[in-house]
């Protein structure tokens, strides 16, 4: 845990110097390590294996933002820790703060708790689900968001609403570029992969109710995102309590969602019910926070969703087409991965080379 909060503030550090390509390094190589640690140790650790991997990745992440920090550039106001007041008021603002993200997460909490009372295994997979769904919101919306406060705060000084407007849209972009793919290659391929290297532990049913948690799982990610996209832009306009105080009635709405979805789908219905508090909760952030701008940035986040999810579907439902000329197993699964993640490469780079560009880590020309 100590390990994944220095990684994020040294995320938010490289945020703010435009070095998106070694956040996104850093994610992806400790997702990976977490992944390898699993395999490695799952024999010899048992039940603890997940600890052991969870600290894998921490551990990874970590040492690789903070490498890409010695190696950005630096700098320095020269000021020092401050007044001890100074100190503690603003540990309190933060921790203020940190109360809505702790309701958001808690979400889940509530979601669990109604798939464990359905086949057994379903909550395990939908842990699987969710936790890959999450790791892609945390590495893509939260480390954008954050990194945009400077901005947004001294921009809020001027016209708030047009910061909001320009900056969510602008994060939303990046976020779902990414988001896209990924969750397009676990339904198309990752989940039979997994189901292939685990053939003990993940049945053919699991590897089932992973692609389908996956994709259902689409949406909430989508909400996600514009959820910790807008929040840091009302932190830096000093709406705090506001969203604290919303964020009550959003646990009421999850749970009324859940038990509905629970009861007409069973754990489909459950998972399905997922992207409803985030979507309205989402909704509500970026109205306040928009204002009279909120038609322009919502029609903007809705292209830019149609559009990266209509590229990653075509290029991994072609992928998933010609890999059934191969026998399936892990073989198939990996053609379908290769031959999806070209094919949106290349459609990206028709499409939005400039969005390209910043994920490689280039500055965007004035």
């Amino acid at each position: 845990m100590v390990l994944q909060l220095a990684a994020a503030g040294a995320a938010t550090l490289l945020g703010i110097w435009d070095r998106f390509d070694v956040v996104f390094g850093g994610y992806v190589s400790g997702a990976v390590a977490g992944l390898v640690s699993f395999l490695a140790l799952e024999s010899a650790a048992g039940e603890l294996v997940l600890g052991w991997s969870m600290l894998a990745m921490g551990a990874v992440t970590c040492a690789w933002m903070l490498v890409g920090l010695l190696r950005a550039r630096t700098g320095s106001d020269g000021g020092g820790l401050g007044r001890p007041g100074r100190l503690l008021a603003d540990a309190g603002s933060i921790l203020g703060r940190t109360l809505v993200y702790f309701v958001i997460n808690g979400l889940y909490l509530v979601t669990l708790a109604f798939a464990s009372r359905e086949a057994a295994g379903d909550a395990t997979v939908l842990s699987y689900a969710y936790l890959y769904a999450s790791y892609l919101v945390a590495g893509t919306g939260v480390a954008v968001g954050i990194s945009r406060v400077p901005d947004m705060t001294r921009g809020a000084q001027s016209d708030w609403e047009e910061v909001v407007a320009d900056t969510v849209p602008h994060g939303f972009r990046y976020a779902v570029l990414v988001c896209a793919p990924a969750l397009a290659g676990l339904v198309a391929a990752g989940a039979t992969l997994i189901g292939e290297v685990l053939p003990g532990s993940f049945g053919p049913g699991d590897v089932e109710s992973l692609r389908i948690f996956a994709a259902l799982l689409i949406p909430w990610t989508l909400a996600a995102l514009v959820v910790n996209l807008v929040l840091p832009a009302l932190f830096a306009l000093g709406r705090a309590r506001l969203v604290n105080v919303l964020s009550i009635p959003v646990v009421a709405l999850h749970a009324v969602a859940t038990l509905v979805g629970a009861s007409l789908f069973g754990i489909v219905g459950i998972v399905g019910a997922l992207w409803v508090a985030p979507t309205v909760f989402g909704a509500v952030l970026l109205a306040v926070g928009a204002g009279a701008r909120l038609r322009e940035a919502a029609l903007e986040l809705a292209a830019d969703a149609l559009r990266f999810g209509a590229l990653a579907a075509a290029a991994f439902g072609i992928g998933f087409a010609l890999g059934l000329a191969v026998p399936e197993g892990a073989a198939r699964a990996v053609v379908v991965a290769a031959v999806g993640g070209v094919l949106y490469l290349a459609a990206v780079r028709l499409a939005a080379p400039g969005q390209l560009a910043v994920l490689r880590g280039a500055r965007r020309a004035a």
